[in-house]
């Protein structure tokens, strides 16, 4: 169903949307390791738990 308001189309959907849990990081931050020589940096990898 789409309705209308002064800032554009109102979107409505018959069934709740879940909200999907947030990861949650798995190591301290300190331990992350960073890959370095990237023009904005970055992380190698980041271990989560959903």
């Amino acid at each position: 169903m789409v309705g209308q308001s002064d800032d554009g189309p109102i979107l409505s959907h018959p069934m709740p949307l879940r909200r999907l849990p947030s990861p949650e990081l798995t190591a301290p931050v300190e331990d992350l390791r960073q890959i370095e020589g990237l023009a904005v940096g970055g992380l190698r990898e980041v271990p989560v738990r959903w």
